[in-house]
């Protein structure tokens, strides 16, 4: 049995439509590349559609929030000299994001919202390729929500409201490994955290948005002398996060409406004559 946390692809309140174990519970079992497949849709005022159900608009389902797989791996030049850490390639991560989204789009899926924390600068660059991409000629919207290529997406992540929450005394100052990441590993993972280690160490103060607008392309020629951190972890505690994730949360979301604009009303049911 898993111990992995998992959920469904979407919220609110949906119907197994075929799903089971058995060939009278569902269909899909007895073929053995479908034996695990759901056919799973939204029930409503008796029927899964309104109208005659000839189009996809007329679906309940249609248009409804999907939520996709997260992609394990990016590009992290900042950190690749480091023992244990994955890079991939800017064309490589611009192509998964790509051939990820198109396939979506072949199911008629056609606003995206890809959420991402990863910050890296050149991890940044492989998604506003991507996003280049794939709207290029094509009626797809794709937006990214946490750190992204644009600055109006970046200001939810260090918003002043943000900062103000830190107990770090210099909180602009915070980034890879400093308090509001440690932090989060509290809130989540504590057992991750050698506490007793964090609370001594003394802070790295380093201007590392100069040093990268200089050219900096690893963490080494940001700051030799680092061990990994910049900020203060030792000021890290777990309500911090609770709280910044919070108030995130909120500012992500609004700007994720505003820039995916306004919804196209569903078609409202035609009374019967």
């Amino acid at each position: 049995e898993t111990k992995t946390r998992m959920r469904l692809p979407f919220d609110g309140e949906w119907w197994v439509f075929w799903g089971g174990d058995t060939p009278w519970q569902n269909y899909h079992v007895i073929s053995p590349d479908q034996r695990h497949a759901y056919d799973i849709c939204v029930w409503k005022e008796g029927a899964t559609h309104h109208d005659d159900g000839s189009k996809n608009e007329h679906y309940w389902a249609w248009g409804q929030p999907v939520l996709a797989p997260a992609l394990p791996y990016g590009v992290s030049t900042l950190a690749e000299e480091w023992s244990g850490t994955v890079s991939l390639s800017r064309p490589l991560v611009t192509r998964l994001i790509v051939e990820v989204v198109r396939a979506l789009a072949r199911h008629g899926f056609r606003r995206f919202v890809l959420v991402n924390y990863q910050a890296d600068p050149d991890h940044l660059r492989a998604m506003a390729a991507a996003r280049r991409a794939l709207e290029r000629g094509r009626k797809l919207r794709v937006v990214y929500a946490g750190f992204a290529p644009d600055q109006a997406a970046n200001d939810a992540m260090s918003n002043p409201r943000v900062l103000r929450l830190l107990r770090s005394p210099r909180p602009e100052s915070e980034w890879h490994s400093g308090e509001l990441e440690t932090a989060m590993m509290l809130s989540v993972r504590p057992g991750l955290v050698r506490q007793s280690v964090a609370r001594k160490l003394p802070p790295a103060w380093v201007d590392f948005r100069a040093r990268l607008k200089r050219g900096a392309r690893r963490f080494r020629e940001i700051d030799r002398k680092t061990r990994g951190y910049f900020g203060w972890p030792a000021m890290a505690r777990a309500k911090t996060a609770t709280k910044v994730m919070k108030l995130r949360g909120k500012l992500i979301a609004a700007e994720v409406m505003r820039a995916l604009g306004p919804r196209r009303p569903r078609p409202r049911k035609r009374p019967a004559r």
